[in-house]
């Protein structure tokens, strides 16, 4: 399975975000292979923003991996666009299929059908942590990336929010409904 190129990150973050759901996050974790299909992200754009320490991440190479810190979490972002411009994906659910039993370990529940229904719970059930911070998505050496999957994926747009002014700053999140393997 190979990743998704570079190229596919190097577009607004609107279209990432739609484009992703129905893709393949896949981790390779001591030898062992965890994946799930993305079936919800959260995409961003502020053209303003200032890097700081929070959100240098979305000011990366496009496919970079930006792990940021949230209420004593790490969440798993994608940086897009240009590197001069507050752009990422933060890929918030993925529906598990395979290593279900590691994903369980790692969060300590037999609950499947909560493992990987938010950015928090994800990251933990993937067992990913800030060392994959910088690292490339679309390098399967890394141990995380995404590949195709989906042929026809439907895909709603539950929210999109874009100020009116110059700024151009939007907020969008997609959605899985519907798919054909």
């Amino acid at each position: 399975m190979k990743a998704l190129p570079q190229s596919f990150f190097a577009l607004d973050s609107r279209q990432v975000g739609y484009d992703l759901v129905g893709k393949l996050l896949v981790r390779n974790y001591k030898g062992k292979k965890i994946s799930g299909i993305i079936s919800q992200v959260d995409a961003y754009s502020m053209r303003n923003a200032v890097p700081n320490n929070r959100n240098r991440g979305a000011f990366y190479t496009p496919g970079a991996i930006h792990m940021y810190p949230s209420q004593g979490n790490y969440m798993l972002a994608i940086s897009t666009f240009r590197e001069d411009i507050y752009n990422e994906v933060l890929i918030r659910q993925v529906i598990p299929l395979e290593g279900i039993e590691i994903m369980m370990k790692h969060k300590g529940s037999s609950d499947e059908k909560n493992l990987t229904n938010g950015p928090g719970k994800l990251v933990k059930a993937f067992g990913l942590d800030k060392e994959l911070d910088g690292t490339f998505i679309t390098d399967n050496s890394t141990g995380l990336w995404i590949t195709m999957h989906l042929t026809k994926p439907s895909v709603r747009k539950e929210k999109e929010t874009e100020n009116g002014d110059e700024s151009n700053d939007f907020v969008g999140r997609y959605t899985l409904v519907d798919w054909k393997q």
